[in-house]
Order: structure tokens, then sequence, then C-alpha cells
């Protein structure tokens, strides 16, 4: 099992955490779940979840009927 840190600012801001909290009640437990695999999984946790961008970075990929959500995380 894999652990999810958030990134925190200087100052103690957890932007990723805060954009989370501002979703919509459904998108949030979408976004929960999906952390759980990411948990679960790690790297091999792959399509239709989580997507390979670039150098190290990934892209969490959360749909919620025509609402898309992407959260980055890197390992």
């Amino acid at each position: 099992m894999f652990e999810i840190e958030y990134y925190r600012t200087s100052n103690g801001h957890k932007p990723v955490a805060e954009f989370i909290d501002s979703l919509e009640t459904k998108m949030q437990i979408k976004v929960f779940r999906q952390l759980k695999l990411l948990k679960e999984f790690g790297p091999q946790l792959g399509e239709p979840f989580s997507k390979y961008l670039v150098n190290g970075l990934f892209e969490l990929r959360i749909q919620q009927s025509s609402n898309i959500t992407r959260i980055l995380y890197f390992y």
C-alpha cells in the first residue's frame, strides 16, 4: 500500500485538499474513491483512472456525469 501526501506550500496551504473541498459532494466522493485506488495500486493504476503525462508526472482522472476533474501527482 502506498501513502498519499498532499503538496503543502511554504505557508502551510494544501492547494489540492482545498480544491477537493471546493468540489460538489458527488465529485468529492469519486475523488476519494480514486485516491483510495491510487493508494492501493500506486504505479500500477492505469487508464481510465490514471494517465502518465511526461517526466514522471501523472494525472488522476475523475468523471462525474459531464464533469471531469484531473489531479496531478508523481511518485
